[in-house]
């Protein structure tokens, strides 16, 4: 199937000077992208984070390949203004901010080829409002896992429940600052928000359970997203609640994490932990990969030697970084974005019947977003598991 694409795309490339590989993870789009190019032309390649350099040097000399490259990463996308050459975008939805749209538009190259395993549609159009003469390939991963390509995961929806009995969280509501403090369980919570309401400036404590927290928030997110259809100002407001709702629940994770991690190393599995934040991950282990770490490269080289067999990160391996020989993957929080589950399930399709593991929190919008995300896996092993 893959030269089978590679030629498909190469057709459609002579017809443009840009052409987007928006390939599945494993499919092969980074070497797709010098066999396109003009080995004879000076080429420069963007990338978002440094690692992701490090790992295109690394398939260079693996394919013994020799090519006059210069590598920069997005945030250095202004020195390259004034040079020409041939251009690749690696993962370029990095590149769909304000800012790196207009200094790609002030790029003068000959030929531009992006690179993207999940590729978002409201991206892409803007996208083309820069390059409007952009070509566009798809290989998505299920076509991946139907042609052989890519192996067909496991994927194991682990359910939980919120803790309904043990009054373990607190729940803030705040009008201004130095108001009159209330406090209350969640049994008298409306009633003592209706009496705090009447102050100028309240802050109201509410102990409650992990359920009844919950609910709070999907309350307050109803009624903003209703209020938000007549006041277009308040979506940002809605979007950040959905965003609180995301990190409580990711949050109430955390333990059940670490047991669940536990029991991969009890079954001796070689597996990757996707957490939700930093802090999570740093919480999961001292060995994280993630942007303020200054020892991720040695943790990515230590799990590919075998020298460990548990990798944990929160967003730095979704992505154009080789991994090796993983059994299982653990992923404890999808949200509401296309790509990032598809990214996570792509990089864990590295070895043989891959198990994936998706921690759920039932009747919550942990549901929601796995059947609104999961649909480009149509026809994926799913089985569940209930903790």
């Amino acid at each position: 199937m893959r030269e089978q694409k590679f030629k498909e795309a190469k057709v459609l490339f002579k017809t443009s000077n840009a052409i987007l590989l928006n390939w599945a993870t494993g499919v092969g789009k980074t070497l797709a992208s010098l066999r396109l190019i003009d080995k004879n032309k000076k080429i420069i390649v963007l990338c978002q984070e440094l690692n992701h350099i490090e790992n295109w040097k690394k398939e260079l000399k693996k394919h013994k390949l020799e090519f006059d490259i210069e590598f920069y990463t997005y945030a250095s996308m202004h020195k390259i203004e004034y040079k020409n050459f041939d251009l690749i975008l690696d993962e370029v939805h990095w590149c769909v901010s304000d800012l790196r749209l207009k200094r790609l538009s002030n790029l003068k190259y000959d030929r531009l080829i992006m690179l993207s395993a999940s590729m978002e549609e409201s991206d892409l159009i803007k996208i083309k409002e820069v390059v409007p003469s952009l070509k566009v390939h798809s290989v998505n991963l299920q076509t991946a896992i139907d042609a052989k390509v890519l192996p067909n995961p496991k994927v194991i929806i682990v359910e939980y429940e919120l803790d309904n009995k043990i009054k373990q969280c607190v729940h803030f509501k705040n009008k201004g600052s130095n108001g009159k403090i209330y406090t209350c369980t969640y049994g008298s919570y409306y009633k003592t928000l209706l009496l705090a309401k009447k102050e100028k400036n309240y802050r109201l404590v509410c102990a409650c359970t992990e359920y009844q927290k919950n609910k709070i928030l999907e309350s307050e997110g109803a009624f903003l997203k209703k209020q938000a259809f007549r006041n277009q100002k308040l979506w940002k407001v809605y979007n950040f609640k959905m965003l609180e709702i995301k990190r409580f629940l990711a949050h109430c994770k955390t333990q059940r994490a670490q047991d669940f991690v536990e029991s991969l190393r009890i079954a001796s599995k070689r597996f990757i932990v996707f957490s939700s934040s930093i802090e999570q991950s740093n919480q999961l282990s001292t060995r994280s990969v993630h942007s303020k770490s200054k020892e991720n490269q040695r943790y990515i080289d230590e799990f590919n030697n075998k020298t460990v067999n548990e990798l944990y990160t929160v967003k730095m391996l979704r992505e154009s970084i080789n991994l090796v020989d993983i059994q299982c993957g653990l992923i404890i929080q999808i949200d509401n974005k296309e790509r990032s589950p598809v990214q996570m399930i792509g990089r864990i399709l590295r070895g043989v019947n891959p198990e994936v593991f998706l921690m759920v929190f039932v009747n919550t919008k942990d549901d929601y977003y796995i059947r609104k995300n999961l649909k480009e896996i149509n026809h994926v092993r799913k089985s569940f598991k209930h903790v």
